[in-house]
């Protein structure tokens, strides 16, 4: 107890005796003083009324003591009781709190792996090649970053060396102004190696829109068309379209699962430009290998091209060595490949190409 309270009580003592003793000594002059001086009337009442009420205070005091102890100690109890809910509503909340960030970690894999699951569905449905699923993997692709600028080459037969096939699907946010039709496109383009033996200029572009309402045979077809007319049809074997399409899904498979970090025997360490052979990829990082799951020549590495500058035909090719021993057959192949890509440069922007940009489903319908 506090001085105060201490205080308080010594006083209130002192007040009850002083109450009680002087009550009883009226009670007793009021009583004896009729024996011993005769008292008549009202007097003896007043006296007798007045030692009663002194009476009264001190049991008041007694009773309010105890009333108010009662009370304090009620009060107390129901103090520690609200304290104690209060104290066990905040430890069932923070419980709570705990379990749910607890399971958040769990929340955010859960939410991954099912994301994962969906494109690696969307890349199985190219199976069936067409329109519908080669979009879609493609969009997939755009999304994570995982081709080059939503570009990506794969090889229309077993020879690094032949004919390859480029796709992309996007958008010209410029069309109309420059005669090319409006809205999404999916495109392919022929990757030509440039024939010494022929006697015309550069080579040829042949590209083909692949149509919504298009069969994959119908794109085959006129893509065959364009590369006989161009003189680069060999024959029935120039182009396997059923490679190609195995190609593209396995590069899409490979560029996906790579951007997302998964756990691979080989994962790519940049944007996929093209596979070459089971073992070599060429993406935005340099040559990359398979077999120790690196990249061999970084795109840093690779000589500049002065655009519009004649290269000298008595200038000694630039062929590095294999950092790793013996170079492997594709070794000059995929030098000269990387030296198409690399080092990387937007060409479209001096020779007036137009602008154009990979779907990766946020761009507006009209786009």
């Amino acid at each position: 107890m506090s001085d105060d309270g201490q205080e308080r009580q010594r006083i209130g003592l002192v007040w009850m005796v002083f109450c009680t003793s002087l009550g009883l000594g009226v009670l007793y002059v009021a009583v004896k003083g009729q024996d011993w001086w005769q008292w008549q009337g009202i007097w003896p009442s007043i006296l007798t009324n007045a030692g009663t009420a002194l009476l009264l205070a001190a049991l008041l005091f007694i009773l309010e003591r105890r009333f108010t102890g009662r009370v304090i100690r009620a009060n107390r109890r129901a103090v520690r009781e609200a304290a104690a809910e209060v104290e066990e509503n905040l430890q069932h909340r923070t419980d709570e709190l705990a379990a749910r960030i607890d399971e958040l970690q769990a929340q955010v894999e859960q939410r991954m792996r099912a994301q994962a699951e969906s494109q690696d569905a969307v890349v199985a449905d190219l199976d069936a090649p067409s329109y519908k699923s080669v979009t879609a993997a493609l969009t997939e692709a755009n999304k994570l970053d995982a081709i080059s600028n939503g570009h990506v080459t794969v090889q229309a037969t077993s020879d690094p060396d032949g004919i390859a096939f480029t796709f992309k699907f996007g958008a010209y946010p410029d069309a109309g102004s420059n005669g090319i039709r409006p809205g999404l496109r999916l495109e392919i383009t022929a990757v030509l190696r440039h024939d010494v033996s022929k006697r015309r200029v550069g080579i040829p572009i042949i590209e083909e829109e692949w149509r919504p309402e298009d069969q994959l045979a119908d794109v085959a077809s006129r893509m065959n068309a364009q590369l006989q007319r161009a003189g680069h049809w060999t024959g029935p074997h120039a182009v396997d379209w059923s490679m190609v399409m195995r190609n593209l899904q396995r590069s899409l498979e490979l560029a996906i699962a790579s951007r997302r970090g998964d756990t691979l025997p080989w994962r790519l360490h940049g944007p996929l430009i093209q596979l070459v052979g089971s073992d070599w990829a060429i993406t935005e990082a340099g040559i990359e290998a398979r077999h120790n799951n690196s990249v061999i020549v970084d795109e840093a590495e690779f000589p500049e091209r002065p655009f519009g500058v004649r290269r000298d035909p008595n200038a000694a090719e630039w062929n590095p060595d294999y950092p790793d021993g013996p170079a492997p057959s594709e070794w000059r192949t995929l030098v000269r490949l990387g030296r198409g890509c690399f080092p990387r440069g937007n060409l479209g922007v001096y020779l007036g190409m137009p602008h154009w940009l990979p779907f990766t489903g946020e761009l507006a319908p009209d786009q």
